[in-house]
């Protein structure tokens, strides 16, 4: 029977897009799985957006569940939604978003082959503000050494995740100073559970200049936030060290001379001071996680302290048990 299978939980952070919201809405309604609830979290919307999904929990009576609150981030407004989860597993569809009909029973699947896995993601749809598709995006199975180098970005939107993996790794409440956006969702549950990559598309993401990956202000604003996670992870502490005059005097003689000596560098191999910058600090995150690997053992009682971090970072790209991908 329906109900005996796992409850899905499908949330939804909102402000202003009524523009959007009711394909969003139906996209979620039309499943073809039927035990889910729909978890909606709107930012004290002035546009109407409030009233369109005020309509179609009155015509969908228990499926929709609404709150109404300002905040003060999508970030803030994603953690509210989470915690307003009841379901065994958590999928996401944005108010410019779409879930291709299959998407939930897709992912339940997933779950029941890979029990495993703390979270599930496949291809994806680009489309603009009207929902016509504009490109196919296919994916790559999930590493977290490669997530960390920026070499890959596994869509949120065709993502699915189960409950009690936020749990562990304390994503339950936001954490405002670690407000890095679905980047701390990645690396927190990489560290510790499987990620599973399945071939096939799921969902649609919007791309338009409306839409929150358009906004420089957005983007640029998430970067401080995941250095200090970086930080964090690295070095278990979020502060540069530099306390006095003369270390910050030393600190940055010490900038000046890497600039230089990149910009030499860039000279004699005939790049872009970029390309030389990403090269290194993608050698220089890759030996960090060995180090880390070597000479901080986990320990099962630290797993808040991320200056213990498992084999796993270096592990995943040896293990099937750290990267999953299906045929």
């Amino acid at each position: 029977m329906e109900n005996q299978k796992p409850l899905v939980s499908i949330l939804s952070v909102v402000k202003n897009g009524a523009y959007t919201i009711r394909r969003c809405v139906e996209s979620v309604l039309c499943q073809d799985y039927s035990n889910i609830e729909f978890i909606i979290q709107d930012g004290a919307s002035t546009d109407g957006t409030l009233e369109v999904v005020q309509e179609y929990a009155q015509r969908h009576p228990g499926r929709i569940k609404i709150v109404s609150e300002p905040d003060s981030s999508g970030g803030e407004a994603f953690f509210r939604a989470l915690k307003r989860c009841t379901g065994d597993i958590i999928g996401s569809c944005l108010s410019d978003e779409e879930l291709l009909p299959h998407a939930v029973s897709w992912a339940v699947e997933q779950f029941e082959r890979h029990p495993d896995a703390g979270a599930v993601y496949g291809d994806y749809y680009t489309t603009d503000i009207d929902g016509n598709v504009t490109k196919e995006n296919r994916t790559v199975p999930f590493d977290l050494c490669a997530y960390l180098c920026h070499e890959i970005v596994p869509p949120f939107a065709a993502s699915f995740f189960l409950r009690n993996c936020f749990e562990q790794v304390g994503l339950e409440e936001h954490r405002s100073k670690l407000n890095a956006g679905e980047f701390v969702i990645w690396v927190k549950i990489g560290l510790f559970h499987p990620i599973l990559y399945v071939p096939g598309f799921v969902a649609k993401f919007g791309v338009h200049p409306d839409s929150n990956t358009s906004k420089p202000s957005i983007v640029l604003g998430l970067i401080h936030p995941r250095i200090r996670l970086m930080k964090k992870l690295f070095t278990g502490s979020e502060k540069c060290q530099c306390h006095t005059a003369r270390s910050q005097r030393n600190h940055r003689a010490c900038r000046y001379h890497a600039w230089l000596s990149l910009k030499v560098n860039a000279k004699q191999l005939n790049k872009t001071l970029y390309q030389v910058k990403t090269d290194l600090l993608r050698d220089y995150l890759r030996a960090e996680l060995c180090a880390i690997h070597m000479y901080r053992p986990f320990s099962p009682h630290k797993r808040k302290d991320y200056s213990h971090v498992y084999a796993i970072l270096c592990e995943k790209k040896r293990q099937t048990s750290g990267i999953v991908h299906c045929s």
